[in-house]
């Protein structure tokens, strides 16, 4: 393994041996088109000048399956946010995200699923992170995701009053104003049968 040269980079035995063990599952049968693989078998040798030899690597027949990975359209998603400051910022926050939990309720809105961060208090942390007021700032993530393009941008309508007539300190809507909706593609990793897969190969001069 080597790259062409002043591209940047490099390649050494570090380098080669941290993308052998990437996402690679059974390092004795990692499943390839072509054969089943075996990496516990395998020896790098550093030539020097950013190339690597790889060699003693052994395999067995290929699987049955092709690995694949499907995309395919799973609704619709949306995120708002507002800033809050002190006092009782994380308060203020919750109280805006219970308010649009009401909303769609009150509202019928098909959300299939939402979700609210409290970001710098429990953006990282989720809710093993402890209370610790005062904060002098808070930022409300709130995220939905529903079947409905429609009802999710009806609900992105009800951040403006959250900013407009919102408790003293809110800042108003961030990240280029009202919340729209967009497409969700999700991914279906899964495996083909050989026998539904014909391969070809086509080069264009």
């Amino acid at each position: 393994m080597t790259k062409p040269p002043d591209t940047g980079g490099a390649v050494t035995t570090e380098t080669v041996s941290e993308q052998l063990v990437y996402e690679i599952g059974d390092p004795s049968a990692y499943l390839t088109p072509d054969v089943t693989a075996d990496f516990t078998s395998v020896r790098l040798e550093d030539l020097g000048d950013d190339a690597v030899r790889v060699h003693g690597v052994t395999g067995t027949a290929p699987p049955e399956d092709y690995k694949a990975t499907v995309h395919y359209p799973n609704g619709f998603k949306l995120a708002g946010e507002l800033l809050y400051s002190r006092p009782d910022a994380l308060e203020k926050a919750r109280r805006a995200a219970s308010i649009l939990e009401d909303r769609i309720e009150t509202l019928g809105l098909d959300v299939e699923e939402t979700h609210a961060d409290y970001i710098g208090h429990d953006g990282a942390h989720g809710p093993a992170a402890p209370d610790r007021e005062p904060y002098n700032e808070i930022m409300l993530r709130f995220a939905a995701r529903g079947p409905s393009r429609d009802d999710l941008r009806r609900l992105g309508m009800e951040f403006a009053p959250l900013s407009m007539a919102g408790p003293p300190s809110v800042t108003g809507l961030t990240d280029g104003g009202r919340p729209s909706p967009t497409p969700i593609i999700d991914t279906w990793p899964t495996l083909v049968s050989r026998d539904a897969i014909q391969p070809e190969v086509t080069v264009h001069e």
